[in-house]
């Protein structure tokens, strides 16, 4: 059950803004999990009891725990009780579900028209006489942004999480932490979904993101950055190029206006003036070591350190150092970078 549970999701996720080709892909895999669970517990059956997810299997994995959490959220959303995947479900009719589902958590009309779909069965809510009411209840006991953005921001996470690439000498589970940690901390102010759904215009610049976010977090680590600083930085990080999105001929200034205009809470300013300085060469740190100006120079390094395995796959030590000699960051940086991201030379 947890491999269907995440496989719906992923669903889920794709189907909010994603492409067609990439939707049909994920039905096409959750389909085949879907029929695997199938072949031994003859159905797949997910509903919603007092508010949490329910399946036909007790024990669904603490792996699914974010999967079942975002379903049960968009299920109660969209005010469906029950879901059932019908065996001969093809991946086009499946696509089409998850669509639905998700424009139906905020129209009723959409909500309506669930129980019809083919290839799913689902059996939606009893509703009051205004089948509205219960959406915007939930509306008012949420965040002022409300149960659309709320939702976007389950899904951004999880895309982000499930679409982590694979880093040389970070484990798995700390990239992921890192991710998880970053993400919250933009989401914990007013507008920080915004840039977030902007980097999910440009699948490869929000790889990019992700893997120099990763590396700028463990490398400032190493290099004694206090934990509670890191989030910040990290999301500084993620977001450093923005500015290509926004304008490719000036994307340090593009991205310092924009990223200014959503607020003055510290975060705002630290990711502008990294989006703006990144690119500069950085050949000393300030002297408390970790100001503005030593976030963009940990940034550039790991923007230096990701091309590189972008380009080659490895990274040469010998190169990076040379950079540093050249003024590109400071070279005590260099010193901390974990061994197993350089490859032998």
């Amino acid at each position: 059950m947890q491999r269907c549970l995440v496989a719906l999701w992923s669903l889920l996720s794709v189907s909010h803004g994603g492409e067609e080709t990439e939707r049909l892909a994920v039905a096409a895999d959750a389909v085949r999990v879907l029929g695997e669970h199938v072949a031994v517990f003859g159905e797949v059956r997910l509903a919603v009891v007092a508010g949490v997810l329910a399946t036909d299997v007790a024990d669904f994995g603490t792996g699914a725990v974010a999967a079942a959490h975002g379903l049960a959220a968009t299920w109660r959303a969209a005010a469906v009780a029950e879901v059932r995947p019908k065996r001969d479900v093809t991946p086009a009719q499946l696509a089409a579900w998850a669509v639905a589902m998700v424009q139906a958590a905020t129209s009723p009309s959409v909500r309506a028209s669930l129980p019809g779909l083919p290839g799913v069965a689902v059996v939606l809510l009893e509703l009051a006489d205004d089948p509205v009411e219960p959406l915007r209840r939930l509306q008012r006991a949420s965040e002022p942004r409300g149960v659309d953005s709320a939702l976007r921001s389950v899904y951004v996470q999880h895309r982000l999480i499930t679409g982590l690439p694979t880093l040389p000498g970070v484990a798995p589970a700390t990239a992921k932490a890192v991710v998880q940690m970053v993400v919250e901390r933009l989401l914990s102010l007013p507008g920080g979904l915004e840039p977030l759904m902007l980097l999910q215009q440009n699948g490869a610049l929000l790889q990019t993101g992700i893997r120099v976010a990763v590396l700028t977090v463990l490398t400032a680590r190493a290099a004694g950055w206090p934990d509670e600083r890191l989030a910040a930085l990290g999301a500084a990080a993620l977001l450093h190029d923005l500015g290509s999105i926004l304008d490719e001929l000036r994307p340090g200034p593009s991205s310092f206006a924009w990223l200014l205009e959503h607020g003055t809470d510290d975060l705002w300013l630290g990711c502008a003036l990294v989006a703006r300085t990144w690119r500069q060469d950085h050949g000393a740190l300030d002297e408390a070591g970790r100001g503005g100006l030593a976030a963009a120079a940990l940034v550039r390094l790991a923007a230096t350190i990701e091309a590189e395995l972008r380009r080659d796959g490895r990274v040469c030590q010998d190169r990076i150092e040379a950079a540093a000699r050249a003024g590109a960051f400071p070279a005590e940086l260099v010193a901390v970078v974990p061994d197993a991201v350089f490859a032998e030379v």
